[in-house]
């Protein structure tokens, strides 16, 4: 008869086998792609009951080998607080082992499991250990993969110039590498540092690089990203009608997926240019839906973004007190997370149900508060439309030196994006141009 610790370790080796099988399937793509995800949801439990009986006998190495061999699939499938448990594990185990390649490994799953949730200071500290790891070990392609985590924790800390010099080293390893897969990713992300700094134009052609090469490859992971980064550049650019076309895609392929996450993530975006082509109804609808989804998963970052969205949508609809709840709610989740540009985003919205209250004063208080981290994060676009903002408010207080001032600078700003909303800045400064000449008689 075995004993139970030799049926333990030959249970625990054949899931390790089917997790690399699984992963490799998932990764290569296309339709196998699917099947992996499938087979992995129908193992999981199983996976996972491997997983304790390991620790239980203290079996260090046997539950590492289970640990490295399906880390994309368990961020695919696997509850962000579980994950965490698991990657603090392997972390552990691996540093008890020396083993410098599987801390590598260990350090860049928990790290970004840590960014998925919000948690960004831990999440540099190991992210860093991460890339420092790889150019010891000298791995091109797994040093770019870790470049362009640190570089996404930087762009969520409002960091996008110092975030893009990363992507841009990871893509050029992973070019010499010939990895699709990150090369699609790296795309991706570049173009991301271009919108996070308010230029759209210059940032859809590299989702749309991103996209051809998601589809050639057959990644279906990459392909959504790039179609749903692409939907948001066409919102910016005022082409909501394309924006939806490409975001109701992308929810269609991440409910195929069952990617909970990238679903929650459409409905945020899709219900934001539903707003802009003025169906506010449907547009609540998407948002608490998105809530819903992201509250049920423990998806902190989620629900920040569509309270974010509610505050604005609720304002529309002159619920005015229930915006400003809803954008202090988010206010609050994204300086616990300390994610500059969002707070910013989260200022803005609550001064915008504020303006539609005629509580011009409070609403200046808000976006003055918004400006500067505006800039720290080198968001061109957000700068702009803080300052017509607050032009706007200024003048309802009868300040037309401010007014004046703040309307030239987002004008200027938005010039030099090329963004759509200039046309409405030049028209809001004419007007206050002509009445600064033409002063009224009391």
């Amino acid at each position: 008869m075995p004993s139970q610790r030799s049926a333990i370790l030959r249970h625990a080796a054949y899931y390790a086998q089917l997790g690399a099988r699984l992963e490799q399937a998932y990764v290569s793509g296309r339709d196998g792609a699917f099947g992996a995800l499938s087979e992995f949801d129908q193992n999981w439990l199983n996976v996972a009951h491997a997983q304790r009986n390991l620790v239980a006998i203290d079996a260090a190495a046997n539950a590492l080998a289970l640990l490295d061999s399906m880390p994309t699939l368990m961020f695919q499938r696997v509850a962000p607080s579980q994950l965490k448990d698991w990657f603090s594990q392997q972390l552990a185990i691996a540093t008890h082992m020396d083993d410098t390649e599987r801390l590598a490994n260990a350090a860049g799953n928990l790290g970004a499991v840590l960014l998925r949730m919000g948690g960004l200071a831990d999440a540099h500290t190991h992210l860093e250990k991460d890339v420092d790891l790889r150019r010891e070990l000298g791995d091109s392609k797994a040093l770019g993969y870790a470049l362009n985590n640190l570089g996404n924790m930087l762009a969520s800390l409002g960091q996008p110039r110092r975030a893009l010099d990363l992507h841009n080293e990871a893509l050029a390893l992973l070019r010499a590498c010939h990895d699709g897969n990150g090369i699609s990713r790296t795309l991706n992300n570049i173009g991301g540092c271009h919108a996070d700094m308010g230029d759209a134009t210059a940032a859809l052609p590299w989702h749309d690089e991103a996209l051809i090469v998601a589809r050639e490859i057959g990644d279906h992971e990459a392909e959504g990203n790039a179609v749903a980064n692409a939907a948001l550049c066409y919102s910016d650019l005022g082409d909501d009608e394309t924006a939806i076309v490409l975001l109701d895609y992308r929810l269609t392929l991440a409910r195929k997926l069952g990617d909970r996450l990238a679903e929650g993530a459409a409905l945020t975006n899709l219900s934001v240019s539903v707003a802009r082509l003025g169906h506010t109804e449907r547009a609540l609808d998407l948002c608490e839906s998105r809530l819903a989804l992201a509250l049920a998963l423990g998806d902190l970052r989620g629900e920040r973004a569509a309270r974010l969205n509610l505050c604005a949508l609720l304002g529309s609809s002159g619920r005015v007190a229930e915006a400003i709840a809803s954008g202090e709610a988010a206010l609050a989740l994204s300086l616990q997370f300390g994610e500059t540009r969002s707070a910013a985003q989260a200022l803005c919205a609550i001064a915008e149900a504020l303006e539609k209250s005629g509580r011009y004063t409070d609403a200046l208080s808000r976006l003055f508060d918004a400006l500067p981290l505006h800039r720290d994060a080198d968001n061109v676009r957000g700068v702009a439309g803080t300052c017509l903002a607050i032009s706007r408010c200024a003048a309802a207080i009868q300040q037309p030196t401010q007014a004046l001032d703040y309307a030239r600078q987002a004008a200027r700003l938005f010039d030099s994006i090329h963004a759509p909303a200039l046309a409405g800045a030049r028209h809001w400064l004419a007007a206050l141009e002509a009445a600064a000449d033409n002063p009224p008689h009391v």
